[in-house]
């Protein structure tokens, strides 16, 4: 329903797409597996996960020839230094609350999270700037979000309302 009316159909793009979301599941199974075969906590996961990023953020820094870019930041402003240590942290934070997440819920719960934000940022971004999404996909965002919701609201334990995936406490 959301993609129904894709005027922009591109073959490579929707392989890319199903690549993404393989990745993406795969990630989200294996993260749960480390949460739970090791006893470390949020910020510990998230400080590994962060410097094993590293190698990769450089190779790619040098196959786009990024690094000759590293000797300007020294060149930045006050406030644009502050503004890249403040997005820094915040993306720690933010990575902090995944990991968090992700020993709190299954990964299915996870994903549908994940993928509820991104309909809902699709959905700012829309009263925001200019309109991109046709009526057909408007609908079909709406639609994805409430499944996720119902999805993740779903009865269980003689009706009592509980997030699937959650831990007992």
């Amino acid at each position: 329903l959301y993609a129904h009316n894709d005027l922009n159909f591109n073959f490579d793009g929707y392989v890319w797409l199903a690549f993404n979301v393989a990745s993406s599941t795969a990630y989200q199974v294996y993260v749960k597996i480390l949460v739970q075969r090791h006893s470390m906590n949020s910020t510990t996961m998230a400080y590994y996960n962060n410097i094993l990023s590293i190698p990769c953020l450089a190779l790619l820094c040098v196959l786009h020839q990024e690094a000759v870019h590293i000797p300007k930041l020294a060149a930045l402003s006050v406030s644009a230094k502050t503004i890249v240590l403040a997005s820094s942290f915040l993306g720690y934070l933010l990575s902090v609350s995944g990991f968090l997440l992700n020993t709190l819920l299954s990964p299915t719960a996870v994903m549908l999270i994940n993928n509820s934000n991104k309909f809902v940022l699709i959905l700012v971004a829309e009263g925001l700037f200019e309109r991109s999404l046709t009526t057909w996909s408007l609908i079909g965002g709406i639609t994805a979000i409430c499944a996720s919701a119902w999805y993740s609201f779903v009865s269980s334990d003689q009706g009592n309302r509980t997030f699937v995936g959650t831990k007992k406490v």
